[in-house]
């Protein structure tokens, strides 16, 4: 008798994202070029990249220069103004993004950006935004996939050239679900690494034991329940869609003894790791 594959119901991925451009574009600036001063809507976060020659900026009353190979990041809120040098006109990569998730109007201003970096390697940024360009100029059927995916490939090498870290903390006063959406977005980012509750609490502000109470009102799970729930989905997507070694999944998400892991992973899914991997591959065996 055939039995249907365990928990062949549970989502292998899902994520709740709202992508919005405010602007988007190369820029091949005339002499004559320059931006007025102008306060930058406070749900988006922009990036601004010199191609070509260098320009000078103000944000926020404080001055600074550009150089060619060089991004500069402005926060919502920022006041801006920017020129260049009229016998060398600039070209330039500029792009305002929010990025949505839940009540959080934009999970980049949850990180630590520096206001310029010097970018590793600027083709490889060039070529991620050239096909944000190529995906706004698609058909209007299917405009909304054709950004979607290239942009969130240019956020990834993004976040890979700066290396921005997520904020230690919320701000105070901010909303008690914000504050679990940033304590889960910190976890998320770290299920390899060990995490214990006080370190995770401190990420909100709270006491260990109010996050725990506030974290199981606003998920329905107590917070370890959530993040074993968190690294075992994840574990599941790499047996079924990598070689990956037992040690190593274990290792990837956030357990050191492969063994241990082994034991959590079948009492969750009712099956060893190996054999679930079997399954999930339609490879023949018994239950």
């Amino acid at each position: 008798m055939t039995k249907p594959f365990p928990h062949a119901r549970r989502s292998l991925f899902e994520t709740r994202l709202g992508l919005r451009l405010l602007y988007c574009g190369r820029f091949v600036c005339q002499p004559d070029w320059f931006v007025a001063p102008e306060r930058l809507p406070r749900e988006f976060i922009s990036f601004f990249f010199l191609e070509k020659n260098n320009c000078w900026y103000i944000v926020n009353g404080r001055r600074g220069n550009l150089t060619q190979g060089e991004l500069l990041t402005v926060r919502g809120g920022d006041l801006i103004s920017l020129g260049h040098d009229p016998r060398h006109p600039i070209t330039a990569l500029s792009l305002s993004i929010a990025i949505e998730q839940g009540p959080v109007p934009n999970l980049l201003l949850q990180r630590r950006f520096a206001r310029r970096y010097r970018l590793n390697d600027p083709l490889q940024y060039t070529a991620k935004f050239n096909a944000i360009l190529d995906g706004l100029q698609s058909p209007l059927a299917v405009r909304d996939w054709a950004v979607a995916s290239p942009l969130l490939a240019w956020c990834i090498h993004l976040l890979a050239e700066t290396g921005a870290p997520l904020s230690a903390a919320s701000k105070p006063g901010q909303a008690d679900v914000d504050r679990i959406l940033t304590a889960l977005t910190w976890a998320n980012a770290r299920l390899e690494t060990v995490i214990t509750l006080a370190q995770w609490a401190k990420v909100t502000g709270w006491h260990p034991v109010h996050f725990g109470h506030v974290f199981k009102q606003e998920t329905g799970l107590p917070p370890m329940r959530w993040l074993e729930e968190r690294r075992l989905g994840a574990a599941r997507q790499y047996l079924a869609g990598t070689s990956k070694s037992v040690a190593e999944i274990a290792a990837a998400v956030g357990y050191p003894d492969p063994f241990y892991f082994s034991r959590v992973f079948r009492r969750h899914f009712g099956h060893p790791p190996l054999r679930y991997r079997r399954l999930a591959l339609g490879a023949p065996g018994h239950y």
